[in-house]
């Protein structure tokens, strides 16, 4: 079921060299330098599967090599193109891909905030964005695009928009529920819940059958949906 999962969503490693127009030595080479994000899963030839969200699971029968989602090939070219135009300079490459990342997450989280209120992890005791808070969270926020985590929870992370996109609809299903451990709600809660819980399915990958059970996509949809569905709603 692995091996299905990796090759029905995932490119291994030629075949996304090949996605990006490069070839899997320059691949290899951008992301040792960072300037492009990792493989989502690493698989050995015992059949252990890692990646930097779950770190090594057994997966008996998964193809060993390494996979990317294919959605992330704009990110290869970010780096490609970074390093051409900075005379192969590696470091202020890198330098400028981060901050380029950096402005463009910020922004990213800056419309949701506008458009829906203030984000879990992002506001100020007013409500207001938090440029701190996002400071703070920013180098974790960059070692997940370069560990490749993106394209392992994130359906189409194209760029910084669809990213941030997931994130923040599981940081407020997530606030909502107690990470998925709450069971009593309101009507109007169940409502909002479901909502968050429909757009949620809508931006993330639903996970691997070897680490489903350790997912946010059990925990938030599969083990919240009969808590906040009622026979008249299950068909909406």
């Amino acid at each position: 079921m692995v091996e299905r999962y990796l090759r029905e969503r995932f490119l291994d490693a030629p075949a996304f060299a090949a996605r990006c127009g490069i070839d899997e030595p320059t691949l290899s080479r951008l992301i040792a330098s960072g300037l492009a994000p990792g493989a989502s899963y690493e698989v050995d030839d015992a059949g252990t599967m890692r990646s930097l969200v779950f770190g090594a699971v057994p997966s008996p029968g998964a193809p060993m090599g390494q996979w990317f989602n294919p959605s992330m090939a704009p990110w290869v070219a970010r780096g490609h193109d970074s390093l051409a135009a900075h005379d192969g300079d590696v470091a202020v490459a890198a330098a400028s891909l981060q901050a380029r990342f950096r402005e463009g997450y910020r922004v990213a989280l800056q419309a949701v905030h506008a458009e829906e209120g203030s984000i879990p992890g992002f506001a100020d005791a007013q409500g207001r964005f938090d440029d701190a808070a996002f400071d703070t969270q920013f180098p974790s926020l960059w070692q997940h695009l370069l560990a490749g985590t993106y394209g392992l929870c994130v359906a189409h992370p194209l760029d910084e928009a669809h990213i941030a996109a997931k994130e923040t609809v599981q940081a407020r299903l997530t606030q909502l529920t107690d990470n998925g451990s709450r069971r009593d709600f309101s009507d109007a809660e169940r409502t909002a819940v479901r909502g968050l819980i429909a757009r949620y399915q809508a931006v993330s990958m639903p996970f691997s059958p070897a680490e489903y059970h350790r997912s946010s996509r059990k925990r938030l949809v599969d083990d919240l949906l009969p808590h906040v569905t009622t026979p008249d709603t299950r068909s909406q």
